[in-house]
């Protein structure tokens, strides 16, 4: 199980969070017009968001573990992004808001976001391995075009859900991309793949 953990925590990551959505959807049709937050409000699928962002922050966190041997401070801005994520699940957001207000749960959601995009903005810079380099200064420009994206949306009024799930699709990319590249980086496999070959 610590194995499958080690080497597999990113795609798990993904997985729960994409299983904690659609079950969300299946309990309660989306208000296009909301930030998908708005399942930590209605009482079918609160506690299913919540724990589906506490899941995922904490397989998020053992992949950046694993991380250490590209950049060694992986787990500082990982934990601190795990923690405001997971908060992030359980504090009800202000339904209805048309504007950008600045209560705990934006907080939350603009902490995880910045914490999350100084982990893959270092390993973009890091020099052990290309591929993870290139694959996280691509994610970077992604992620930083969401964010804004997502800011304005909610500062201007407009609906929100789509850049939303814009901005969690360009995190999923990056964590299920830099965890095929460590699982191919591993001795355990390049040793398999020599013997294939």
């Amino acid at each position: 199980m610590r194995r499958f953990l080690n080497h597999y925590s990113g795609f798990l990551a993904v997985a729960i969070e994409w299983t904690g959505f659609f079950l969300c959807l299946a309990l309660h049709s989306p208000n296009v017009h909301e930030p998908a937050s708005q399942y930590g409000y209605y009482s079918e699928t609160r506690a299913v968001f919540g724990f589906t962002f506490t899941l995922a922050s904490i397989c998020i966190i053992i992949f950046a573990h694993h991380l250490r041997h590209y950049w060694h401070h992986t787990m500082i801005p990982a934990i601190l992004s795990g923690i405001f994520f997971s908060l992030t699940g359980w504090v009800p957001y202000t339904p209805e808001v048309k504007s950008l207000i600045f209560d705990f749960h934006n907080f939350s959601i603009i902490s995880t976001a910045l914490f999350y995009l100084i982990l893959v903005f270092a390993l973009a810079h890091q020099k052990k391995d290309q591929h993870i380099a290139t694959v996280s200064g691509w994610a970077s420009i992604g992620l930083s075009v969401a964010m804004v994206a997502n800011i304005a949306a909610r500062v201007m009024g407009k609906p929100i859900l789509f850049e939303q799930i814009l901005l969690l699709a360009s995190c999923q990319i990056w964590i299920v991309a830099v965890n095929l590249y460590v699982v191919k980086d591993e001795p355990w496999a390049k040793q398999k793949i020599a013997q294939t070959t």
